[in-house]
C-alpha cells in the first residue's frame, strides 16, 4: 500500500491558532479507500483535536457543551 504524501492529504489547517475537532475520515484522509485507512488505524469515528490558544475555560466549556448535545442526540 502507497502512504499518503502532503499532496494527496488536503484538509483544515491544523497549525492554525483556533481549537480544532475534526472527523479525519472526512477530511485530512478522504482521498484514501476505507481500507487504506483502516489500515492506518484511521477508523470512521476517529477525531483529531488540535488545541489553539483559547483560554482552558473557554476550550473546556465548548467540549462540555459538544458532548452534552453528543449525548442527547444518541
Amino acid at each position: 500500500m502507497r502512504m499518503p504524501s502532503c499532496a494527496d492529504v488536503k484538509g483544515p489547517a491544523l497549525g492554525d491558532v483556533a481549537t480544532l475537532v475534526i472527523m479525519t475520515a472526512v477530511t485530512s484522509h478522504r482521498k484514501l479507500t476505507k481500507d487504506e485507512r483502516y489500515a492506518l488505524g484511521i477508523e470512521d469515528n476517529l477525531i483529531r483535536v488540535s488545541v489553539g490558544i483559547e483560554s482552558f475555560d473557554l476550550i473546556k466549556s465548548e467540549f462540555e457543551i459538544g458532548l452534552a448535545a453528543a449525548k442527547v442526540a444518541s
